[in-house]
């Protein structure tokens, strides 16, 4: 079996992964495709996880027309077409409301260069599905509360824990939101 050797890899580990090539999701950006289109992948990504809950990582491409400034936390995308292996951070781009694809891991914290221009068109790494600290998130939402698409660049919406969704649910609230972020479990990429 072929493996791709991976030397920064999460956290700064090294490992041997079949068929994969990672050097750390959170700042890969890649102008060439590294790895198939649609590859996922689930890895603890944060000891802030109680239980050390995987996050399931996706491979795919950023485009985007609009080219909205990235954020400085992993911030949610829409599927934008029906192959599900294009993303843009911009709503009005993506299929709809119900087609959160998962959270861009790469951002300006973990790329201080980062810009819309370095973005665009770049193969890249979101989250979707499993454990994610520190995601971007708008309003308020509460613990339990669920997250789903709403219109606007980066910008997701909720309703109150016990209230029945109205739309997809792409992710929970595991933590109350502070300062524009929550850790999440998302289950965007569950149902597709």
């Amino acid at each position: 079996m072929a493996t791709v050797a991976y030397t920064h890899g999460f956290y700064g580990l090294s490992k041997d992964f079949p068929y994969l090539s990672i050097t750390g999701p959170f700042s890969s950006l890649d102008s060439v495709a590294q790895n198939d289109i649609g590859t996922r992948y689930a890895q603890v990504l944060s000891q802030n996880s109680p239980s050390q809950e995987q996050t399931v990582l996706r491979y795919v491409q950023y485009v985007s027309t609009a080219n909205p400034a990235p954020l400085a936390y992993p911030a949610p995308v829409y599927w934008v077409d029906s192959t599900f292996s294009k993303v843009s951070g911009v709503f009005s781009e993506g299929l709809g409301a119900n087609f959160l694809a998962g959270w861009l891991l790469p951002n300006t914290t973990a790329i201080p260069s980062l810009t819309s221009s370095l973005l665009a068109n770049a193969f890249v790494w979101i989250a979707d599905g499993g454990f994610l600290a520190g995601a971007a998130v708008t309003g308020a939402p509460a613990v339990g509360a669920s997250i789903f698409g709403a219109a606007g660049n980066w910008t997701t919406a909720f309703l109150a824990a016990g209230t029945a969704p109205t739309n997809r649910v792409a992710a929970w609230a595991v933590t109350a939101e502070s300062g524009g972020i929550c850790d999440l479990m998302i289950t965007a990429g569950y149902t597709i």
